[in-house]
């Protein structure tokens, strides 16, 4: 179970236009990638022997393992060491535009309010494909899985001037079950927040399995019941105590208290049989307790947030079978380090 850097082939390569690339990878000592479906964008960072000459920020950056595309973005600065000449190249996925405000930061507020971009009556997957499309995100980067959730019915959505689109998004991640972050490829993507059927890979003990730990949380971590609060106005409310509200019996949680209950109160909620769907699906994916495998793996260019890894490990007590299967939730891809190339992973419990 070893692996060294002359196993592997890298490549790190840059562009002022998108056209015209430039390889750097024989100043390259080393380089980690990280992706993670709770980070706001992808980044790498990359330690070289010297500055990589006309590398300039905000120029495109890619790097490759053994062919393969494991970061696509763009150069976020370049960090200069006297000792040695050596520079710590950050990069980071074009996901970060998604954090900057919509049109600027706004200052008036009549002029301003003609440039808020506004929806009725649109899909969620719709209208974070346009907040791509309005934040330069090109279309070959779009991964946008089709929601059947739909917004703006009773009140349009409002995108004004001065917010981020990220903050939009995230808050239906979370009453949609969903994630939205940028993979290895550089594609902005969103899925359910699920197992994908059969494994994309397995971590086998003796085999791929450099070292791991595996850290779950006790009963108190489980929560079996949601309630949602939807669209207030006047004379009415949607979903709420006893309408958007939905749990089960778990045996782990004493009576008293009966219920660990997560609330969301959220005004994109707009019908009541959103509400309790949203809200039945969320004890789905919450009514057991969390648990949460590290693993370092021999390098694995296939690997990638969002997919299935199916564990077989005696000391991790993970069966090898579907009762061990996990979500990657996060991946790092180490080239020059630890054993020459790894791939380190954070796998967690998703569904029953």
């Amino acid at each position: 179970m070893t692996t060294t850097v002359e196993s592997h082939t890298h490549s790190a390569q840059y562009s002022s236009d998108g056209t015209t690339w430039t390889e750097f990878g024989a100043y390259v000592e080393h380089f980690e990638t990280h992706d993670s479906i709770t980070a706001d964008r992808s980044t790498v960072s990359i330690s070289c022997y010297e500055y990589p000459a006309g590398l300039a920020e905000d120029d495109y950056l890619v790097c490759y393992i053994d062919g393969v595309t494991v970061f696509n973005g763009h150069v976020a600065r370049p960090g200069l060491h006297y000792f040695g000449n050596s520079v710590i190249i950050e990069g980071e996925s074009v996901m970060a535009n998604l954090t900057n405000p919509w049109g600027g930061e706004g200052t008036d507020p009549e002029l301003d309010a003609l440039f808020n971009r506004v929806y009725e009556n649109e899909l969620v997957s719709d209208i974070i494909t346009n907040y791509c499309e309005a934040m330069a995100v090109p279309v070959s980067l779009h991964d946008i899985a089709v929601s059947t959730w739909t917004l703006g019915t009773i009140y349009p959505v409002t995108l004004r001037v001065g917010e981020a689109p990220i903050n939009h998004i995230r808050e239906w991640d979370e009453i949609e079950g969903c994630w939205t972050a940028t993979r290895k490829n550089g594609a902005i993507t969103r899925r359910t927040l699920a197992y994908a059927g059969s494994p994309d890979f397995t971590a086998t003990e003796g085999t791929n399995i450099i070292s791991a730990d595996r850290t779950p949380r006790g009963t108190e971590s489980i929560v079996n019941r949601w309630i949602i609060y939807g669209f207030e106005y006047e004379g009415a409310a949607i979903g709420g105590l006893g309408v958007g509200d939905y749990a089960l019996t778990n045996a782990n949680i004493p009576d008293p208290p009966k219920s660990r209950t997560k609330t969301i109160r959220s005004n994109f909620v707009e019908t009541n049989a959103d509400a309790i769907a949203f809200a039945t699906a969320g004890v789905d994916r919450t009514n057991f307790p969390y648990d949460e495998t590290n693993m370092v793996l021999l390098g694995d260019t296939s690997i990638d947030i969002g997919q299935t890894c199916r564990i077989d490990s005696a000391a991790l007590d993970h069966d090898g079978t579907s009762a061990a299967d996990r979500f990657v939730a996060e991946a790092v891809q180490a080239y020059g380090v630890g054993v020459g190339y790894e791939t380190r992973i954070k796998c967690i419990r998703v569904e029953t």
